[in-house]
Protein backbone atom coordinates (compact mmCIF):
# COMPACT_ATOMS: atom_id res chain seq x y z
CA UNK A 1 0.00 0.00 0.00
CA UNK A 2 1.55 3.27 -1.07
CA UNK A 3 1.18 6.74 0.45
CA UNK A 4 -1.71 8.87 -0.87
CA UNK A 5 -0.85 10.41 -4.24
CA UNK A 6 2.18 8.17 -4.75
CA UNK A 7 2.36 4.94 -6.67
CA UNK A 8 4.28 1.87 -5.47
CA UNK A 9 7.42 2.92 -7.36
CA UNK A 10 7.40 6.37 -5.75
CA UNK A 11 6.92 4.88 -2.30
CA UNK A 12 9.68 2.32 -2.86
CA UNK A 13 12.08 5.02 -4.08
CA UNK A 14 11.32 7.23 -1.10
CA UNK A 15 11.62 4.32 1.35
CA UNK A 16 15.06 3.43 0.00
CA UNK A 17 16.17 7.07 -0.06
CA UNK A 18 15.05 7.73 3.53
CA UNK A 19 16.78 4.53 4.64
CA UNK A 20 19.99 5.68 2.92
CA UNK A 21 19.76 9.11 4.56
CA UNK A 22 19.14 7.52 7.97
CA UNK A 23 22.02 5.06 7.56
CA UNK A 24 24.46 7.72 6.32
CA UNK A 25 23.54 10.02 9.21
CA UNK A 26 24.04 7.16 11.67
CA UNK A 27 27.50 6.43 10.22
CA UNK A 28 28.47 10.10 10.43
CA UNK A 29 27.19 10.42 13.99
CA UNK A 30 29.19 7.33 14.91
CA UNK A 31 32.29 8.97 13.46
CA UNK A 32 31.63 12.15 15.40
CA UNK A 33 31.08 10.19 18.59
CA UNK A 34 33.83 7.69 17.75
CA UNK A 35 31.53 4.99 19.08
CA UNK A 36 31.78 2.35 16.36
CA UNK A 37 35.39 2.56 15.25
CA UNK A 38 36.25 -1.10 15.49
CA UNK A 39 38.73 -0.98 12.64
CA UNK A 40 42.36 -1.04 13.61
CA UNK A 41 43.71 -0.16 10.18
CA UNK A 42 41.90 3.14 9.69
CA UNK A 43 42.56 6.24 11.72
CA UNK A 44 40.03 9.05 11.67
CA UNK A 45 41.69 12.40 12.26
CA UNK A 46 39.40 14.72 14.21
CA UNK A 47 39.76 17.76 11.95
CA UNK A 48 36.68 19.60 13.24
CA UNK A 49 36.92 21.98 16.16
CA UNK A 50 34.45 21.34 19.01
CA UNK A 51 31.99 23.98 17.77
CA UNK A 52 31.99 22.53 14.24
CA UNK A 53 31.54 19.01 15.59
CA UNK A 54 28.59 20.11 17.73
CA UNK A 55 26.94 22.01 14.85
CA UNK A 56 27.48 19.03 12.54
CA UNK A 57 25.95 16.70 15.15
CA UNK A 58 22.95 19.02 15.54
CA UNK A 59 22.39 19.27 11.78
CA UNK A 60 22.74 15.51 11.28
CA UNK A 61 20.25 14.78 14.05
CA UNK A 62 17.84 17.30 12.52
CA UNK A 63 18.24 15.72 9.07
CA UNK A 64 17.64 12.24 10.49
CA UNK A 65 14.52 13.47 12.28
CA UNK A 66 13.21 14.99 9.04
CA UNK A 67 13.78 11.73 7.15
CA UNK A 68 11.94 9.74 9.82
CA UNK A 69 9.06 12.23 9.91
CA UNK A 70 8.70 12.04 6.11
CA UNK A 71 8.69 8.25 6.23
CA UNK A 72 6.07 8.25 9.00
CA UNK A 73 3.89 10.85 7.26
CA UNK A 74 3.96 8.87 3.99
CA UNK A 75 3.48 5.59 5.89
CA UNK A 76 6.58 4.14 4.26
CA UNK A 77 7.39 0.66 5.59
CA UNK A 78 10.47 0.15 7.70
CA UNK A 79 13.50 -1.29 6.01
CA UNK A 80 14.08 -4.70 7.54
CA UNK A 81 17.38 -6.50 7.36
CA UNK A 82 18.05 -10.10 8.20
CA UNK A 83 21.22 -10.25 10.29
CA UNK A 84 22.23 -13.64 8.88
CA UNK A 85 21.93 -12.37 5.30
CA UNK A 86 23.88 -9.19 6.05
CA UNK A 87 26.66 -11.18 7.73
CA UNK A 88 26.72 -13.69 4.86
CA UNK A 89 27.00 -10.89 2.30
CA UNK A 90 29.80 -9.14 4.19
CA UNK A 91 31.65 -12.40 4.80
CA UNK A 92 31.35 -13.34 1.12
CA UNK A 93 32.82 -9.95 0.20
CA UNK A 94 35.72 -10.57 2.59
CA UNK A 95 36.28 -13.97 0.96
CA UNK A 96 36.43 -12.37 -2.51
CA UNK A 97 38.79 -9.65 -1.29
CA UNK A 98 41.14 -12.18 0.31
CA UNK A 99 41.08 -14.48 -2.73
CA UNK A 100 42.18 -11.54 -4.86
CA UNK A 101 45.17 -11.02 -2.53
CA UNK A 102 46.69 -14.42 -3.22
CA UNK A 103 50.14 -14.05 -4.80
CA UNK A 104 49.05 -15.90 -7.96
CA UNK A 105 46.19 -13.42 -8.41
CA UNK A 106 48.54 -10.44 -8.17
CA UNK A 107 50.85 -11.48 -11.02
CA UNK A 108 49.70 -8.59 -13.18
CA UNK A 109 51.07 -6.19 -10.56
CA UNK A 110 54.59 -7.53 -10.80
CA UNK A 111 56.43 -10.57 -9.57
CA UNK A 112 56.21 -11.47 -5.89
CA UNK A 113 59.37 -13.07 -4.53
CA UNK A 114 59.04 -16.78 -3.75
CA UNK A 115 59.66 -16.21 -0.03
CA UNK A 116 57.13 -13.37 0.20
CA UNK A 117 54.62 -15.39 -1.86
CA UNK A 118 54.92 -18.41 0.45
CA UNK A 119 54.45 -16.30 3.57
CA UNK A 120 51.60 -14.27 2.07
CA UNK A 121 49.83 -17.42 0.85
CA UNK A 122 50.00 -18.93 4.35
CA UNK A 123 48.59 -15.79 5.96
CA UNK A 124 45.84 -15.37 3.37
CA UNK A 125 44.98 -19.07 3.67
CA UNK A 126 44.71 -18.75 7.47
CA UNK A 127 42.30 -15.83 7.10
CA UNK A 128 40.30 -17.70 4.46
CA UNK A 129 40.05 -20.62 6.87
CA UNK A 130 38.34 -18.33 9.41
CA UNK A 131 36.09 -16.93 6.69
CA UNK A 132 35.11 -20.46 5.62
CA UNK A 133 34.21 -21.28 9.23
CA UNK A 134 32.07 -18.17 9.38
CA UNK A 135 30.33 -18.98 6.09
CA UNK A 136 29.71 -22.55 7.19
CA UNK A 137 28.30 -21.44 10.53
CA UNK A 138 26.14 -18.69 8.99
CA UNK A 139 24.76 -21.12 6.41
CA UNK A 140 23.67 -23.47 9.21
CA UNK A 141 20.28 -22.63 10.69
CA UNK A 142 20.80 -24.76 13.82
CA UNK A 143 22.04 -22.39 16.57
CA UNK A 144 23.68 -25.25 18.51
CA UNK A 145 25.98 -26.06 15.59
CA UNK A 146 27.96 -22.84 16.15
CA UNK A 147 29.60 -24.47 19.16
CA UNK A 148 31.64 -26.68 16.83
CA UNK A 149 33.58 -23.67 15.55
CA UNK A 150 34.97 -22.45 18.85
Amino acid sequence: MSAPGLNENHARRLRVAMHQVDAAVARMLDLLEQTSQRTRLTVVHASLNPAQAEETRFLLQHLQKQAVELAVRLKLPHHQRDLRRVLLAETSQIWTTLEDCRPKKMKGMGQVSAEAADQLEKEIQAMLHVVQKMLSMLNTKDPDSSQAFR
